[in-house]
């Protein structure tokens, strides 16, 4: 039974260590976020998983493919818009999810063989293998909202003041894109750029909020977009909205502090009590065994 343990974790970190591989190697190849606004359209950020996996869809007959996609892809949009990865194809991610459970179960059916018993953990290790995407979209994903509630309230109150001081909403976000470097830069460079190239701002914004899936930007673009609609001063709007996230902002943070306890307790379970026992328990047993 032991053996079957350590081969399961064995199976599981290993797992886990190729695709963390594939994602650095990935990752080293991620171009600047100046040169997305020169990508030609439909090209994608170079991912060899993902690349694998458009491949693997790609090579599947017409009628499979669009089954996985009705099984598996529903909300994959979604999730990698919110993620920042809305470069990716949903098929790609499908596809590299379908990869990394066959070869879950094959790692899988190696350690522990046939039998029922091989069956059941080679499911299970396929199982896992295929939900590491999602986990990791699911935390980028994360990181991303705890990134627009941080820095959201700043980015509003220097609009609010450049209105106030003269300068129209988009000489505004400019000013703050040329000066600062994070993700709102980011996502604000591209929508900047496709009203320089003639889209109408309301369209532009609305399809920025879209690819992002961020409910903060979504109401922030919204709001902005209803008060130049009915003529709204925009300063006053813009100072509202700095208030109302700001106050969002301090209710996540109380959200968070919330939920420390409950992320300590496991590694005080498992970590810090086992080794006061020994420390303290240890002597008393050795002891008696002499």
């Amino acid at each position: 039974m032991i053996e079957l343990i350590i081969a399961i974790i064995i199976g599981c970190l290993a797992g886990m260590a190729v695709y963390e591989i594939v994602f650095v190697l990935a990752a080293r190849e991620r171009p600047d976020r100046r040169l997305l606004l020169d990508r030609p359209p439909g090209k994608k950020i170079n991912q060899p998983l993902y690349d694998i996996g458009a491949g693997f869809m790609s090579g599947l007959p017409a009628g499979w493919s669009g089954l996985m996609m009705r099984w598996f892809g529903t909300g994959s949009t979604a999730k990698l818009a919110a993620a920042g990865m809305g470069e990716i194809d949903p098929a790609a991610l499908v596809g590299a999810r379908t990869i990394l459970g066959i070869g879950g179960f094959l790692a899988g059916w190696a350690a522990f063989g046939g039998g029922p018993t091989g069956v059941l953990f080679s499911g299970l290790t396929a199982y896992g293998s295929q939900r590491w995407p999602l986990r990791q979209i699911a935390g980028r994903a994360e990181k991303r909202r705890l990134d627009f509630a941080r820095l959201l309230p700043d980015f509003i109150d220097m609009l609010a003041i450049g209105v106030e001081a003269g300068l129209s909403l988009d000489r505004g976000i400019h000013l703050y894109c040329d000066r600062f470097d994070n993700l709102l830069t980011e996502v604000f460079t591209v929508g900047l750029t496709e009203i320089e190239l003639g889209r109408p701002r309301r369209l532009a914004f609305q399809e920025l909020a879209d690819r992002n899936q961020n409910d903060d930007l979504t109401w922030f673009i919204t709001s902005v977009t209803q008060a130049e609609k009915l003529g709204a001063p925009l300063a006053r709007t813009l100072k509202e909205q700095a208030k109302s996230s700001r106050r969002r902002q301090s209710e996540l943070v109380k959200e968070l502090s919330a939920t420390a306890p409950i992320k300590m307790l496991f590694p005080i379970a498992g970590l810090i009590l086992p080794a006061l026992f020994i420390v303290i328990m240890g002597p008393a047993f050795l002891r008696f065994m002499h």
